[in-house]
């Protein structure tokens, strides 16, 4: 018998399956740690393959507030690539806000076990970009996360997701993938704008996103 080679071990641990069920368990089991948020917000579960129309969100974080039933965060995994790689963070970003618009959900994520880049699906989008190897993910981590959403929704505050480490190689996210989400998204700010009667420029929208954002990274890379 060949027995299990260490190669193939390693190779599975960064395909999106496992990557999904690393982040399943340490959400879910950052849920007992997290009590009834002073919003009156209580996390309920988390839902792998969510259905949203035809297709499947990977994570949803289900809470409830009052008797209503509500998602607090959708999360789009993907496997980490080495090639097209401001390409293949846009694609998982566009799929996850449209799930998460489709849900109702303020927040969402896309993880690929290496960075977590964080999402509100009001402008400016980006929260944050967060550097959580898949090996390193536990419920303290998730429970931050979770918590510094509820603390975020309710009061503005971003003491808890403050706590995550920040992905610190600002230049890689400069240039290999802020460009690209911002393109993709100022595509998205402009159809909002005109919704509201208000004539836009991609190009413009495109760069007033990036500089927002150089201010979000510039600050979280100041405080590793």
């Amino acid at each position: 018998m060949a027995g299990i080679k260490p190669e193939d071990v390693d190779r599975a641990r960064k395909r999106e399956a496992y990557i999904a069920s690393e982040l399943y368990r340490a959400l879910k089991n950052s849920l007992r740690y997290i009590g009834k948020h002073r919003s009156g917000w209580v996390l309920k579960d988390v839902i792998p393959e969510y259905p949203v129309g035809d297709k499947k969100a990977d994570l949803v974080v289900v809470g409830a507030l009052g008797r209503h039933l509500s998602p607090l965060l959708v999360v789009e995994i993907k496997q980490r690539v080495f090639t097209r790689i401001g390409p293949s963070y846009v694609s998982a970003a566009k799929q996850a806000m449209s799930y998460a618009r489709q849900l109702d959900s303020k927040y969402f994520a896309v993880y690929d076990g290496w960075i977590l880049l964080l999402f509100s699906t009001i402008y400016p989008y980006l929260l944050g970009a967060y550097h959580i190897p898949v090996d390193k993910l536990d419920e303290s981590l998730a429970k931050d996360l979770l918590e510094g959403l509820l603390d975020l929704s309710y009061s503005r505050k971003r003491d808890m997701l403050d706590r995550l480490p920040r992905f610190s190689d600002v230049d890689f996210l400069r240039r290999k993938v802020l460009p690209f989400l911002a393109r993709a998204l100022a595509e998205t700010r402009v159809r909002e704008l005109k919704d509201v009667g208000i004539e836009a420029s991609e190009d413009e929208e495109r760069e007033k996103l990036l500089k927002e954002w150089e201010e979000i990274t510039r600050v979280s890379a100041a405080a590793l």
